[in-house]
């Protein structure tokens, strides 16, 4: 599945198996712009696929893109897939009004210019057992395999760049391997 600046559509407990590219991917040259974020993502498993992931990934002439996400109410929700995490690569990305992710949620970043998220409020409340995880989209240990390469690539610090927000809660939560230069909107903590 592809899409360039879309009202996001619902993926709802779906199979993406052994296909050459991502799984799913909402690409476009900078910015890409996605709507309608707000947990119509939920349940969908991928395995043999180029990219065992939900890919955000925008075109730049100038390194890293931007992405910009929106869901409703000014709050976007990120829901769990298991084995196929969202990904966002050689991008930052911006998340409008409030940040929320459910337990067993994997986000999983790859270095460019400036990657890592940012929002207003950001509420990462996992559970004893599916934490909240953000990650490189190198670590096999969260989310599974995600770039299909089995062992070929190994994480390593600084391999994305934080999490901007000026307020949040976090409970039971994962960071790893971040801490790559990345600098948030102003005013606005970094976590790595």
């Amino acid at each position: 599945l592809y899409g360039d600046d879309i009202v996001m559509p619902t993926l709802v407990d779906n199979t993406f198996t052994d296909n050459e590219g991502a799984a799913v991917r909402f690409r476009d040259f900078e910015p890409l712009i996605v709507t309608g974020v707000c947990g119509t993502i939920r349940g969908n498993t991928g395995l043999g696929n180029g990219l065992n992931g939900i890919s955000f990934y925008a075109d730049s002439y100038y390194g890293a893109g931007s992405v910009y996400l929106s869901g409703t109410s000014d709050e976007t929700v990120l829901a769990q897939n298991p084995g196929m995490p969202y990904v966002f690569r050689n991008a930052s990305a911006d998340f409008a009004g409030t940040l929320r992710l459910e337990p067993g949620t994997v986000l999983k970043m790859l270095a460019g210019l400036g990657s890592g998220l940012s929002a207003d409020l950001v509420i990462a409340e996992g559970e004893e057992g599916s934490p909240v995880v953000l990650t490189s989209l190198h670590d096999d240990a969260y989310g599974g395999d995600t770039n299909n390469d089995d062992s070929a690539t190994l994480p390593a610090p600084g391999d994305w760049g934080g999490l901007g927000l000026s307020e949040g809660t976090f409970d039971h939560v994962v960071v790893t391997y971040g801490g790559y230069s990345y600098n948030p909107s102003y005013g606005r903590a970094l976590l790595v």
